[in-house]
């Protein structure tokens, strides 16, 4: 029999667990934390087989700002059979701590959240916490309180965690378009004026840009007018990390969340590409935007 542990686990930057299944055939890590914060629901994060579940934990370093929100894919959602075999979580207890420039950990608020036995992402909103603007932020230990039981496994499995702070609007700059129509430029998207818009061919259709020392949680996505094709598929590039979305074919603002780096919506950093796959067409061949919106959750300056 394959030994397990139990004990403290440095998993990647920004998240570690109490204990883990290892897995030598497939990595040490693949039942760590690694996997509730990869934005994978096909893995999980998975305790020890004979561990009593209640009590375990994973600790998720935060930055300066303020706790809003816990989500959470509460179970093994690889498929709806490993979902039903291992036991889901059911509630946690969550313990804030903010961090001093002397690393010591105070504690600055407690929370319960509780989930239904559903498989699907679940989002709780938790009594605001403000976290200290310390150089190293600080954390948030989420322990597991209740579980309900697996039909063929005693071990609790959990596919997703995140965190999210309370949103700030950030400050994009237009890098670079695939094109630009007469009289309707890129830099139309962020000049504060609804009744200009950027337009260019919607095939091959493309934007980057950046928000410079922000942590970005969201997009928005604003169409233009009336006859211009709509964004309908994309995919965003970010660090290397890419995410495809589908938006439905509507007038308002369109909202993409933005994939985290570790367990806090907004922890990714850099320049963001957006490729617009497919449209919904218009009567015009070209696709449009009469704004661009970005938020983040945290700022750390340029």
């Amino acid at each position: 029999m394959v030994p397990l542990v139990a004990f403290v686990l440095s998993a990647q930057a920004g998240a570690k667990v109490s204990a883990y299944k290892p897995e030598h055939r497939m990595g040490e890590l693949y039942w760590g934390a690694p996997s509730a914060i990869d934005d994978n629901l096909a893995t999980a994060w998975m305790v020890p087989g004979e561990s009593a579940n209640v009590g375990e934990w994973i600790d998720i370093e935060l930055p300066a700002g303020e706790l809003d929100k816990i989500g959470m894919m509460p179970g093994f959602a690889k498929t709806p059979e490993t979902w039903s075999d291992y036991p889901r979580i059911k509630k946690v207890k969550i313990v804030v701590y903010e961090i001093d420039d002397e690393r010591n950990a105070k504690q600055v608020g407690t929370a319960e959240a509780e989930f239904a036995d559903k498989m699907e992402w679940q989002v709780v909103d938790l009594p605001n916490v403000k976290i200290g603007a310390g150089m190293f932020g600080g954390k948030a230990k989420i322990t597991i309180d209740e579980f309900y039981k697996g039909d063929d496994y005693p071990n609790c499995a959990i596919s997703g965690v995140l965190l999210y702070m309370k949103e700030m609007d950030a400050t994009p700059a237009i890098l670079s378009a695939s094109g630009e129509s007469a009289g309707h430029p890129k830099d139309n998207l962020k000049d504060g004026n609804p009744k200009t818009f950027w337009a260019a061919d919607a095939n091959g259709a493309q934007l980057t840009f950046e928000a410079a020392g922000y942590g970005l949680s969201r997009i928005g996505l604003v169409p233009g007018p009336a006859g211009y094709a709509k964004p309908k598929k994309i995919q965003l590039d970010m660090g290397g990390r890419t995410k495809t979305y589908e938006l439905p074919n509507t007038a308002g603002t369109q909202w993409i969340d933005v994939p985290a780096t570790t367990g806090y919506a907004g922890s990714a950093w850099g320049p963001v590409t957006l490729d617009f796959l497919e449209v919904w067409p218009g009567s015009k061949p070209e696709i449009a935007l009469g704004d661009l919106d970005v938020m983040a959750t945290s700022y750390e300056g340029i």
